[in-house]
């Protein structure tokens, strides 16, 4: 039965490092290959003025307690 190593050997991350870098390059020609677009930007959302209530206001439901 094959153990597990506690770290990885050398060569272990060597071809992950040589696989990450080789998709990156792919990124990278994708990237170069598309045509340079500057995102448009965003305005911000004009809600317009609100109605605030205008005296006189409209009279309570319950008194107030007193002392």
């Amino acid at each position: 039965m094959p153990t597990k190593r506690a770290t990885p050997s050398k060569s272990d991350t060597e071809y992950a490092a040589s696989r990450q870098r080789s998709v990156q390059r792919k990124v990278d020609a994708t990237d170069r290959a598309r045509p340079n677009r500057k995102p448009k930007p965003q305005a911000p959302m004009q809600a317009g003025a609100r109605q605030y209530p205008v005296p006189p206001f409209p009279k309570p439901h319950s008194r107030a307690p007193r002392s």
